[in-house]
């Protein structure tokens, strides 16, 4: 008996077509996820490194000394710039954590139904769409809060967090004993999620080229 292909060529279009959507808003996901990193890492250059924020604390926390010993207050002109970018800052990192966090769960879900549509239609690629959901799934577990700690101590509560988190442990003086904690918690987790997530989408743009290069696929599957 001749073996036949449990699969119709219109069904395989079908699959076929499935993961060129999918690999669209692929695309569109990764991008929003990358935004979202810069953006709190520009955020805690800006309210680290720039001194933007300082007329602030000078407010809230003590008051700095002039050369002649006479407290120096900050003017009119300098609050209100700083209370300006404090919002910008502060909508910045909560648009960016949602965003970012939505993307990041949104993209997890979409290497998932890739997966289960490579292996359904057995278009290939299965390998590299199960490496990609690995590594998206890694990256969405840093994305987590799942530790909260006070807001004088750098903890690991996700790798986005807010201006709250920022200015308790992100504005401390250069040379202190919790830099490098600050550093690893508001730049290196951050970038982190970038590197798992990229990872993630070359394991995906090698199952499209796998896809692409097999016999019988008819629609054009091209990574942007």
């Amino acid at each position: 008996m001749d073996s036949i292909d449990p699969i119709s060529p219109d069904l395989r279009r079908d699959y076929l077509a499935t993961l060129n959507v999918l690999r669209y808003g692929k695309n569109a996901f990764f991008w929003l996820v990358v935004v979202a990193v810069f953006l709190h890492i520009f955020s805690w250059v800006v309210a680290r490194h720039t001194g933007t924020l300082d007329p602030l604390k000078l407010v809230i926390v003590h008051t700095d000394v002039g050369d002649d010993g006479s407290p120096h207050m900050p003017t009119d002109a300098e609050l209100h710039s700083a209370e300006r970018w404090r919002g910008v800052l502060g909508s910045a990192l909560s648009l960016g954590g949602f965003v970012g966090r939505s993307a990041a769960l949104v993209l997890t879900g979409i290497f998932l139904i890739s997966l289960l549509v490579s292996l359904l239609a057995g278009l290939g690629g299965s390998a590299n769409f199960a490496r990609a959901c690995v590594w998206s799934l890694v990256s969405l577990a840093l994305l987590m809060p799942w530790l909260r700690a006070p807001a004088d101590v750098a903890g690991a509560a996700s790798a986005f967090y807010g201006l709250d988190e920022l200015g308790g442990a992100g504005l401390q003086a250069v040379g202190s004993s919790d830099g490098f904690l600050g550093f690893a918690r508001f730049v290196l987790c951050p970038v982190l999620v970038a590197v798992f997530i990229s990872i993630a989408q070359l394991r995906a743009r090698d199952a499209h080229a796998q896809i692409t290069a097999a016999p019988g696929a008819k629609l054009p599957i091209h990574e942007v």
